[in-house]
């Protein structure tokens, strides 16, 4: 008995939506048994559950990625600045470039 995939079973379970439940149909299309289609419909809200579940991790470590990338970044363009320019800058610059970069982490 073969296996599918999280995503296959939601493909599938799309499929049936859009061909007003013809489990058949689905079947042929996607040359899996109907009774595996019909069985994923019956376990329909948890598998879209779980595949919710999944992509919503799959989204947090995009987003923690993205976070670390512009921390490093941040990070590089400290490190390029000296003391005596930092020294130097207006407060309002400063505190400008700082809103940024925190504006930035929010939104992510």
């Amino acid at each position: 008995m073969p296996t599918y995939s999280l995503e296959t079973k939601i493909r599938a379970l799309n499929q049936l939506e859009q061909c007003d439940g013809d489990a058949a149909a689905v079947s042929a299309a996607l040359n899996i048994r109907e009774g595996t289609v019909r069985r994923w419909r019956r376990n329909e809200e948890e598998l879209r559950r779980r595949h919710s579940v999944k992509q919503a991790k799959a989204l947090k470590r995009v987003k923690v990625d993205l976070l670390t990338k512009m921390l490093e970044r941040g990070q590089e363009l400290l490190a390029l600045m000296d003391a005596e320019a930092l020294e130097k800058a207006p407060l309002n610059q400063l505190a400008s470039a700082l809103n940024v970069l925190v504006t930035h982490a929010l939104k992510i």
